[in-house]
């Protein structure tokens, strides 16, 4: 119980994983299994918004010391009033038409007080361009970002290492929007929600940030939720994840799986896996759990490892 992160991380480690990336390692192959494809997970853009009105900007957007004791300790203060609304919808390419696959939240945050904090994720080469685009927004605290996730996502990733030291961070091969559902369904939510953003009441409230952003050009006519090329272009630019990873230790009975149905690790005897990593497929529902415990698992990350050996049984 590890995570879809570290857990796939300890079987590779301990000679469970394919073959072949196991021998790229120089790690000897206890049992060939497929540990670390079929990675999943939910991601999302965000359009930003200025609101209008200061007035229906509220301090419950300082992640305080102070602010954070008194929500978590006494359920009170401004967090207690957190400005957040989300909402789910169904688009036309979805096929489980009961199980919505994307949402859209409304979030009141301020734009960070660091212009190099902003840039920081983005191609050393791409960063005086977006310098510009934020250089204008640094600090301001009357943003609303309109965030639109897709959580039914058909592409698939795949975990591997970067090296074998247990503390060395593995690599994600995470293949965002390669499906062509997927993109279709990341354009829909955000024609929907830029569409209703553009609406009474929101008209008189909200903004849109007026400047595309850097490598993406609108179109020359036609409101910005009709500008496919755009929608496409910004969602392949800014499209990040939630942190809902999942499905790298596959549980299943054929020989895509790493785990059958009771979590039992293909033929390895006495180990189990029972954490995130062994979802089929992701749920269209938050899968993470609280930072609490994933503090908890990353620090016993280390004991698991050094157990493995002595705890597992391989047959012969």
């Amino acid at each position: 119980m590890a995570g879809s992160i570290n857990t796939p991380q300890i079987l590779i480690l301990s000679g469970i994983g394919p073959r072949d990336h196991l021998n790229q390692l120089g790690i000897q192959t206890q049992v060939d299994l497929p540990v670390g494809y079929n990675l999943k997970d939910h991601v999302y853009v965000q359009y930003d918004f200025e609101v209008l009105d200061m007035n229906l900007i509220t301090s419950g957007i300082d992640w305080t010391l102070e602010n954070m004791y008194r929500y978590f300790v006494n359920s009170a203060g401004p967090l207690s009033q957190f400005p957040l609304v989300f909402m789910y919808l169904n688009t036309p390419y979805n096929n489980e038409t009961d199980w919505p696959d994307i949402q859209i939240d409304f979030n009141v945050d301020p734009v960070g007080n660091d212009l190099e904090s902003l840039v920081a994720g983005y191609r050393p080469e791409e960063r005086e361009d977006w310098r510009n685009y934020y250089r204008d927004h640094v600090g301001q605290r009357n943003r609303m970002g309109i965030l639109c996730f897709h959580y039914r996502p058909h592409s698939e990733g795949r975990l591997t290492l970067n090296s074998t030291d247990p503390h060395d961070a593995p690599l994600l091969n995470t293949r965002y929007l390669t499906d062509p559902y997927d993109i279709a369904s990341m354009v829909e939510v955000t024609r929907r929600a830029l569409q209703m953003a553009h609406q009474p009441p929101f008209t008189r409230l909200l903004r849109l940030y007026q400047q595309p952003i850097p490598g993406c050009t609108l179109c020359s006519s036609g409101p910005i939720w009709q500008c496919d090329s755009y929608l496409e272009c910004y969602a392949r630019a800014v499209t990040s994840t939630v942190g809902h990873q999942v499905g790298t230790c596959k549980m299943g009975n054929g020989t895509d799986s790493v785990v059958d149905p009771r979590m039992r690790v293909r033929r390895v005897n006495r180990l189990r896996v029972v954490d995130g990593s062994i979802y089929p497929t992701i749920t269209n529902g938050n899968t993470n759990v609280s930072s609490d415990v994933k503090t908890f698992l990353k620090f016993s990350m280390n004991l698991r490892f050094s157990l493995l050996s002595s705890f597992c049984r391989f047959p012969a």
